[in-house]
């Protein structure tokens, strides 16, 4: 049986779309996806006290954030941060504002400062028994001006 021209382009086009599907099928099924009950798992919800440091490990900050989750991986969420003693150089997270991040399996990252394009405060932490840790870093558009690091604990 001969298949009309019509056909053979209709089983060639099928020909090369089925590895590609199956290729992307493949893919999905071993791609692990974090959704917000595993993230659950890893950080709570709700308030958290940050500490940051300078880094020669002096303590300069301390306040709380408030993390809402806010869809399988994004969060957002509010800070209440006060200086400790006079610390020099350390960006805008002395006061308060909003926030908003993301989890990605054991990590989380934070920008304190969405509302800004520039004269960032960026929290980069790995995520352990409902807190996490890692390093601050204030940037601009030139690069980075300061970084530190920080501890954040549930309460």
């Amino acid at each position: 049986m001969y298949l009309t021209s019509s056909a053979t382009v209709k089983m060639r086009t099928l020909k090369q779309i089925i590895p590609v599907v199956s290729f992307f099928l493949f893919f999905s099924m071993c791609t692990e996806d974090k959704n917000s009950s595993d993230t659950d798992d890893l950080i709570s919800q709700g308030t958290h006290r940050y500490i940051a440091y300078d880094s020669t490990g002096v303590t300069i900050v301390d306040g709380f954030l408030t993390i809402i989750f806010e869809g399988s991986n994004q969060l957002g969420g509010e800070w209440q941060l006060d200086a400790v003693g006079d610390p020099q150089n350390i960006g805008l997270q002395v006061g308060e504002g909003w926030l908003i991040g993301t989890v990605n399996q054991d990590t989380i990252w934070i920008n304190l400062n969405p509302d800004w394009d520039d004269n960032n405060v960026y929290l980069d932490g790995i995520l352990q028994d409902s807190s996490f840790s890692g390093q601050w870093t204030w940037a601009g558009f030139p690069g980075v001006f300061n970084y530190g690091t920080f501890i954040a604990e549930a309460q």
